[in-house]
This record gives C-alpha cells, structure tokens and sequence, in this order.
C-alpha cells in the first residue's frame, strides 16, 4: 500500500477542489445581499448533488480499504511517519499558532475576548502542540501518555470551532448557507477523534479512513467561505494538509488482512 498510500487522500482533496469551486458559484449566485436563499437558484442543489456524492465515495474507499487490510493497533506503528512529517508538523503547527497570533490580534488583548473565544485559541495552541508531540511519538514508535492526552486536543478544537461558529450564525434563518461549515468541523473532530483512539488501544481503522477522507473534502470545500479571513483560511489549510499527511500515512501502513 505504500506507493499507492496517497492516492484516495488526494482523490478527496480533488473533489473538495472542485466543491470548492461550486461553492464560490453558490456564494456568488445562490444568496441575495441580504444572505437570504435567491428562489430557482440551481447552483445550492448542485452542490448538496455533489457534497452528497463525495461522501459516498469516500465511504466506498474507506470501507474498501478498511475491509480488505488490517492496522496496527498502536497510534505510533499505525501512523508511523518519518523525520518529515516531523518537519511537516512542525510547519502545520506553526501555521497553526501564527493563526492564533492574527485572531488575537482582532482583538488587541485577552480581556476582550468571551469565554468561548479564549478556549478557541487554547485549543488551537494544544493542537498545534498536538501535532508535534503526536509525529515524534510515531517517529520514535514509543508510546506515552502526553501523546495519549494530547492526540484529543484537535478533537477538542474543532468541538470548539464547531460552537463558536454556530453561536455566530445561529441568527441566519438561511440554514444551507452554514449548514456545510458545521457538517465541516463536526466530521473533522470525529476523524480527529477516532484516530486518537488508536492512542487509547481502541482502533476503526474503517471509521479513521472514512472520517478522514470525508473530513478532507469538506475542509478543502468550505474553506470557499473563508477567502477574506486569512487565520481561518490557514487553520483550514493546515488541517487539511495534516489530514492529508496521516491518512497517508495511516493506508501506508496497512497491511493485507491475510498477511
């Protein structure tokens, strides 16, 4: 599985491309200035044809994948990487805090920020430091309970994410216009998840491949929304190029059930 370990995590970056590109049309043509749905608009159902169609895909691979091979059970030999992902990490993680310095920076300190605002960042700080601990525990294939605690924290984040993003647009009686969003960061903290259980000796390597993979394409999709906000676009943009990295990884070290 090694050669071929990027192919279905690039198959799902494509379609989110492409999603991505209707999701422009639909933000273009769909919505009025007001946000409200514009009627006979044929671009929003083609997205939901398209969104819905992807899932199907990534469910087909990842059952594929999943039902034909086996993981470790271990979170250090099931995504065992090497000294660049660490690299790549580290760079993702930076991406991440530099993200985090341009959202404080709306603001000017921290006692202008609510209680849900400062646990964002929090957490995204804990991800970052996440994704480093995580990539030299893999690298060192030497498990440890900081790895364990800190394998939950990009779950926790985009559990975050997902209610500080509701919270803002709980108002818009146009439900289809953030609907994707929080389908988005909820599919993204499930695939964040399940994969940490593999730190807990709970391994789905089915539900790591599908999650991820669907987590992928609808990252890359409503990342469309994001294009004036720039941390948001980075915190997306690394999330996915994680996601990308250890789900390749994850198919790299497969290994055929009969073996």
């Amino acid at each position: 599985m090694r050669k071929l370990a990027f192919l279905p995590p690039v198959c799902a970056l494509a379609l989110g491309a492409v999603d991505f590109i209707f999701r422009k049309e639909v933000l273009d043509t769909a919505f009025d200035a007001a946000g409200l749905a514009v009627p006979g608009a044929h671009s929003a159902m083609m997205l939901l044809y398209l969104a819905a169609a992807a899932a199907v895909i990534c469910i087909l691979l990842g059952s594929i994948l999943g039902g034909t091979h086996r993981s470790e059970p271990e979170y250090v030999k099931a995504f065992s990487g090497g000294l660049l992902n660490i690299v790549a990490n580290i760079v993702i993680a930076a991406a991440f805090i530099y993200a985090c310095w341009l959202i404080y920076g709306r603001y000017g300190s921290f006692r202008e920020l609510n209680v849900l605002q400062l646990l964002f960042l929090v957490f995204a700080v804990l991800t970052a430091i996440a994704f480093i601990v995580m990539s030299v525990g893999a690298y060192r294939r030497k498990e440890s309970g900081a790895l364990a605690v800190f394998s939950l924290a990009p779950a926790l984040f985009f559990c975050v994410w997902l209610i500080v993003f509701y919270r803002d647009n709980s108002v818009n009686p146009t439900v289809i216009s953030f609907a994707y969003h929080c389908v988005a960061f909820a599919v993204t903290a499930i695939a964040f998840f399940i994969a940490s259980g593999y730190a807990f000796g709970k391994s789905h390597r089915m539900l790591v491949l599908i999650t991820s993979l669907f987590a992928i394409f609808m990252c890359t999709m409503c990342a469309a929304d994001f294009m004036n906000s720039l941390p948001e676009i980075i915190l997306l943009g690394a999330t996915v190029v994680e996601l990308v990295i250890n789900t390749s990884l994850f198919i790299a070290n497969l290994r055929p059930r009969k073996e």
